[in-house]
């Protein structure tokens, strides 16, 4: 190979004053540094549109599993799939978190589950009658035995639920390895391993919002990547499919007057026409109260009282 020879510093001193270019900026520009083809580690999250899509998909169905826990109406968003290292995530973690490590049998590696520890006992606040309210810092060094509980059962839940929605990708079996609440006692991968961080927001009525994060090491990943890059396009709804489901959510956010009757008495006209002041009407209260929308029962049960306010015990959907 020949190699070129240099210019001598007077003619290209030359050149570049012809071209209109400063020799000065030229010796500030930084080295250029030596790149090797195919030795990146990370991902761009445009690789991931699969794990996107059924991000979605699983943000529709933990509104179902979230709700009766919360018992309230809750609304569940999937945010867009994050890349980076893991130690940027773990900066982003409060000392105490509830940190939960799954293997996904059969892939060759795990996921990790975060959750906000306020929310795990702004649950269980509810869960006992409660108000959710507004979550409260976290201030304690550990959960009690009921939050530990529940926050098991929440965890079944949402694992339940991406489990379902990774079929249609890969069929995987979640495995708890290790459950801690701080990031030096978890071994999950290591900090400059890159991860795709996929967070969903759940947003129960009454109560702050809180993310729940799901994290993929992306060498996890690497073997699917073709499906998780493909995958989408093979299986992409159709307009009249895409139109049913922004419908069918629009419908879910309507609110209806709800009412419950106690009584019906029955009078005659003279009856009602003779009526005075400290008159009694006797009434028969049923078993179950009626709760209606418009004329139709949708529900029945119990009339009580919570939080200083009245209330229904639901006993029963629809008609006996």
């Amino acid at each position: 190979m020949t190699r070129a020879a240099a210019l001598p510093d007077d003619l290209a001193a030359q050149i570049l004053d012809e071209l209109g270019v400063d020799g000065a900026s030229i010796a500030q520009a930084p080295s250029p540094e030596n790149y090797a083809l195919g030795a990146r580690r990370d991902r761009p999250s445009e690789r991931l549109v699969a794990l996107e899509r059924m991000g979605e998909k699983a943000a529709r169905a933990l509104r179902g599993a979230i709700e009766p826990m919360a018992a309230a109406r809750t609304r569940v968003i999937a945010q867009p799939i994050a890349t980076g290292d893991y130690q940027s995530w773990t900066d982003t973690l409060a000392p105490f978190t509830s940190l939960s490590h799954y293997r996904l049998d059969p892939l060759n590696g795990g996921m990790m589950v975060a959750i906000d520890p306020a929310f795990v006992a702004a649950l269980l606040e509810r869960y006992y009658g409660g108000g959710l309210g507004q979550a409260e810092p976290f201030a304690r060094k550990e959960f009690s035995g009921g939050e530990e509980l529940l926050l098991g059962r929440l965890l079944d839940r949402i694992v339940g639920t991406l489990a379902e929605q990774w079929q249609m990708l890969a069929p995987i079996a979640p495995r708890l390895v290790q459950r801690e609440t701080a990031i030096a006692d978890i071994g999950f991968v290591r900090f400059e391993d890159q991860v795709a961080i996929q967070r969903f927001t759940l947003s129960p009525d009454g109560c702050a919002s809180t993310t729940v994060a799901i994290v993929y090491p992306l060498a996890v990943l690497k073997p699917i990547e073709e499906r998780l890059a493909h995958r989408i396009e093979d299986k992409a709804p159709s307009a009249a499919e895409e139109w049913r489901a922004r419908l069918s959510g629009a419908l879910a956010e309507v609110r209806l007057p709800v009412r419950s009757v106690l009584a019906r008495p029955e009078i005659t006209l003279d009856q009602l026409m003779a009526l005075k002041v400290g008159d009694v009407i006797p009434i028969q209260l049923s078993d179950r109260t009626p709760l209606l929308v418009a004329s139709r029962q949708v529900a029945a049960g119990t009339i009580g009282e919570q939080d200083g306010r009245a209330a229904m015990l639901i006993e029963q959907i629809g008609r006996n």
